[in-house]
């Protein structure tokens, strides 16, 4: 059985590096919908990592409507895929209010991460209205196609949540319907 290695990207092919990223779930202009956070959902975006890279921040692009109220829990985070949490923001509830801009969540501290894949977590728990990201158009459920919910690419792992759990547990991981949120680090 041969070994699996990663070819660089064709010069026409679009690549993290080619949006200041070093890992990222898909291309962004891929994320031409919107999706809107429903409070206190753990949603769970796969991000393909190639080789063990160290990252210091996550990026998410607000793509509508800003979220509103003072925050009660707003969080992101990176998860191995044995569901230990690796690294978890500060509250971004300030940050989760921003519209159509970049949303930048700076990790604690650099973070090494290593292949195959991280889950970029985030949950949301503003007082008002929760924000709208970017996210790829179509069910989200399609993404998911013949992988076992332990590998699911977009998922949630809880509900009610205030704050993003030690650890989880993958195959308790569920569909997200249209959910497919666009995600990369740097």
């Amino acid at each position: 059985m041969s070994e699996l290695t990663f070819a660089p990207a064709l010069p026409y092919q679009w690549a993290p590096q080619d949006n200041a990223l070093q890992v990222a779930n898909d291309d962004p202009w891929a994320s031409q919908s919107t999706f809107t956070l429903i409070a206190g959902t753990l949603y769970l975006l796969k991000v393909k990592v190639p080789f063990a890279i160290t990252i210091s921040n996550l990026r998410f692009m607000s793509n509508g409507a800003a979220g509103a109220g003072a925050s009660t829990g707003s969080f992101a985070g990176v998860f191995t895929p044995a569901g230990l949490r690796q690294a978890v923001s500060a509250d971004q509830g300030a940050n989760f209010t921003n519209s159509f801009v970049p949303i930048t969540v700076p990790l604690p501290a650099p973070l090494l991460i290593s292949p195959p894949f991280i889950w970029v977590a985030v949950l949301s728990n503003l007082a008002t209205t929760q924000p709208t990201f970017a996210s790829g158009s179509g069910n989200g459920n399609f993404t998911n196609c013949n992988l076992s919910a332990a590998s699911y690419r977009f998922c949630v792992n809880g509900t009610g949540l205030t704050s993003i759990p030690a650890s989880i547990t993958p195959a308790s991981n569920s569909l997200t319907g249209n959910a497919s949120i666009w995600a990369g680090a740097f």
